[in-house]
């Protein structure tokens, strides 16, 4: 009896719980897949010169990690932001909540030069999927990072076990038939077959 009362409460405080950090990361999901051009606006921007010592490293995200590093910088590195201009010159960014650091490397010499950017609020939304992973390689950020992390796991976990309720209630109130296991047997197979197939092509 006390499990029948746990349950519906779970289910419903639960869910209003998750409902807007799971709004926050579909946005974020969108956007990090898509990048939409009303998600790339930026504002006030600052530039400046320094001078550090480039390391001697052949990976190049352990090299950009350690540029970031040198520079007192946190964020993480992403890989599809990082080129090379005509000249030959390297540009890549560094992106943490709210702001955005695109760094110059020298041809030769020490001189790094780095343009800041501030972001807009949309652009901390997008900034959800590597923060809620611990932003791997973040550096030495704030505090807030590792926060982050472990509430949006909770909510994560509190997510899956509403998840995993409606399914029972749905179980337990809809399937009264025996054809209906055809139909939930198909749904689930789609889902299984195309991780298969990209298990396979991988």
């Amino acid at each position: 009896m006390k499990w029948n009362r746990l349950l519906p409460k779970l289910h419903v405080y639960g869910g209003l719980l998750c409902t807007g950090f799971l709004i926050m990361l579909g946005f974020s999901g969108y956007v990090h897949q898509h990048h939409p051009k009303f998600i790339q606006h930026e504002g006030r921007k600052a530039s400046w010169e320094q001078r550090i010592q480039s390391p001697d490293i052949e990976d190049r995200l352990v090299f950009k990690q350690a540029i970031r590093d040198s520079l007192g910088l946190f964020g993480h590195t992403p890989w599809w932001k990082d080129y090379k201009d005509s000249t030959g010159i390297s540009h890549f960014m560094i992106s943490r909540p709210g702001k955005e650091y695109w760094v110059t490397e020298p041809l030769s010499g020490d001189l790094f030069l780095v343009d800041e950017h501030r972001t807009g609020i949309l652009n901390v939304l997008n900034q959800l999927h590597p923060l809620g992973a611990g932003m791997q390689g973040h550096g030495k950020g704030p505090g807030f990072i590792i926060l982050w992390k472990w509430v949006s796991l909770a909510l994560g976990i509190i997510a899956i076990m509403v998840l995993c309720i409606t399914v029972y209630y749905w179980y337990t109130w809809s399937v009264k038939k025996k054809h209906w296991w055809y139909y939930i047997l198909g749904a689930a197979l789609i889902p299984i077959t195309l991780y298969i197939m990209i298990w396979l092509v991988g």
